[in-house]
């Protein structure tokens, strides 16, 4: 759960969860957290990066928050602009690049 970005202790036979990722969508804690153990469970054995990479795809399916209109996209985009390394993932994979016109002409213009 920490790795999804939660804070949480085991104890006993259960977890106690005191923080949740602040792009949790709103009414997705208790599934999220479900699906997240549940796979943890199922994916004990596969190599670390494979669990990583099933962990984060259930907390994107479940962070989106819906975000609509010209302003919400603004402001999300400028949210976004202000991390350190934005146009990159974790792993360094780029999210956005700048392409010229002439790029976008070569490439859907051939």
């Amino acid at each position: 759960l920490e790795a999804a970005g939660f804070e949480a202790t085991i104890e006993e036979n259960h977890a106690v969860v005191s923080g949740i990722p602040g792009t949790l969508a709103a009414g997705s804690l208790e599934k999220t957290i479900h699906e997240l153990t549940n796979t943890f469970l199922e994916t004990g054995k596969l190599p670390v990066r494979q669990q990583q990479e099933r962990m984060a795809a259930i907390m994107a399916r479940n962070g989106a928050c819906g975000i609509t209109g010209e302003e919400g996209i603004r402001q999300t985009l400028n949210e976004l602009s202000e991390c350190d390394n934005c146009n990159y993932t974790p792993n360094g994979k780029p999210i956005s690049i700048c392409i010229t016109d002439e790029e976008l002409h070569r490439r859907f213009n051939p």
